[in-house]
């Protein structure tokens, strides 16, 4: 279960995070200055211990979109930041062109940060509601 507190911090974290890099909130990967944000895991929240689960590493902020499609396993991010389709869960071409065209930023991009990436590309990417 979430500790709403913990939860605070950590979102709070990722939204300090960007707001260094870009002088506001944004998402991540688009650089828009979105209404609402979401503080994704890279690890989902319940296959990680306490200490990963409120680790801003583990953590990117996502427009509800990029969230949606990483969350499910559609896309997930290579070392570099570059945006990678699954082939088991296909994607309309033209939203593929679309999302295509972005990637993480790589300020954002650490050690951590792509351990955490590793796991979600061997346990999350391809595997549609797995952890959704």
């Amino acid at each position: 279960k979430r500790n709403p507190y913990l939860h605070l911090i950590y979102k709070n974290q990722l939204k300090e995070e960007s707001f260094t890099v870009y002088q506001q909130e944004k998402c991540m990967v688009e650089k828009l200055a979105y209404p609402v944000l979401i503080a994704s895991h890279i690890k989902p929240f319940f296959v990680s211990n306490e200490e990963e689960a409120y680790d801003p590493n583990n953590g990117i902020l996502l427009s509800r979109n990029i969230d949606s499609l990483f969350d499910l396993g559609y896309i997930t991010f290579e070392d570099d930041g570059s945006i990678k389709f699954s082939e088991t869960e296909k994607l309309n071409q033209e939203l593929k062109d679309f999302i295509g065209k972005y990637s993480l930023d790589n300020r954002f991009i650490n050690e951590k940060r792509l351990t955490y990436l590793e796991y979600h590309r061997k346990e999350v990417f391809g595997k549609r509601y797995k952890y959704a």
